[in-house]
C-alpha cells in the first residue's frame, strides 16, 4: 500500500501519465485534395492521405487546412502530426473525406507541423 501511495505522489508531482497514449506521429503526405471551400462560419475538417514511415497509409483530418497557407501541404513532404486528444462532435463539424472508400485508419489532428527534409 505504501508503494502505491508513493507512485501516486510521484505521478502528481512529476506529471507522469500512466495511461498516456501516443499523441504524436510522423508521416509523409501522399495526397491532398483541397475541399474547394474555406472555413468561414463552418468548422471544416478535410482528410489528407498520409503514409507512416513503414508505408502504412491513413487519413489525417485537418481543421481548415487552407489556413496553413498556400503550398503548405505538399506530397512527399514529412510532417509531425499531433493527434487530437478528445473526439470531435461529428454533428457540429463538416468532415470531408475523399478517401472514405479506401477504409483507412482515421486520425483527427490538433496540429500538423512540416518537418525539414533530411539531406
Amino acid at each position: 500500500m505504501k508503494e502505491f501511495k508513493i507512485l501516486i505522489l510521484c505521478c502528481i508531482f512529476l506529471g507522469c501519465n500512466i495511461t498516456s497514449k501516443k499523441t504524436q506521429l510522423e508521416g509523409v503526405l501522399v495526397e491532398y485534395r483541397p475541399a474547394g471551400i474555406g472555413c468561414g462560419v463552418l468548422s471544416i475538417w478535410v482528410g489528407l492521405k498520409f503514409s507512416d514511415l513503414n508505408g502504412k497509409r491513413f487519413v489525417v483530418f485537418v481543421q481548415c487546412p487552407d489556413a496553413y497557407g498556400e503550398n503548405y501541404f505538399l506530397p512527399g513532404q514529412r510532417y509531425a502530426i499531433r493527434k487530437l486528444k478528445d473526439s470531435i462532435d461529428k454533428k457540429r463539424n463538416t468532415i470531408i473525406n475523399g478517401y472514405k472508400n479506401e477504409q483507412l485508419e482515421e486520425v483527427f489532428t490538433e496540429d500538423v507541423d512540416r518537418m525539414e527534409k533530411k539531406k
